[in-house]
């Protein structure tokens, strides 16, 4: 492969970015108005998993509209997570849009359970 494909790739790439980017930000400028029932879901979740937690050292936090208008996350990190009823916490997690686990360097684990679609784009 030459410079000038390797360039190449790497322009469309950029373009790639670019236009996704804008894409979103096209969306997020949109006015939208609150989904009600989706936020009762996240809410009802961030209750039930804070309920049926085992661990005290556990660290739950919930956010809604961080990185965009329509996206809410429940967070979990500690360094082991026990739950008293795996029933209630799928039922929970049923309503989540993804669910992320990954170590942390400093020994503990993360889970983030997003939540999309919170708000609703006004046409």
């Amino acid at each position: 492969m030459n410079n000038e494909e390797i360039l190449h790739e790497g322009s469309f790439e950029d373009q790639l970015i670019m236009s996704l980017g804008k894409a979103i930000m096209e969306q997020e400028m949109k006015p939208s108005i609150l989904d009600f029932n989706r936020m009762a879901q996240i809410m009802w979740s961030y209750r039930v998993i804070r309920e049926h937690l085992l661990e005290e050292e556990m660290e739950l936090s919930y956010s809604l509209h961080d990185c965009f208008a329509s996206v809410g996350t429940i967070t979990i990190e500690s360094v082991e997570m026990w739950f008293c009823s795996a029933t209630w916490f799928c039922m929970a997690l049923s309503f989540a849009s993804n669910v992320e686990i990954y170590p942390l360097v400093n020994g503990k684990v993360r889970m983030t359970i997003s939540y999309y679609e919170l708000t609703k784009t006004i046409y």
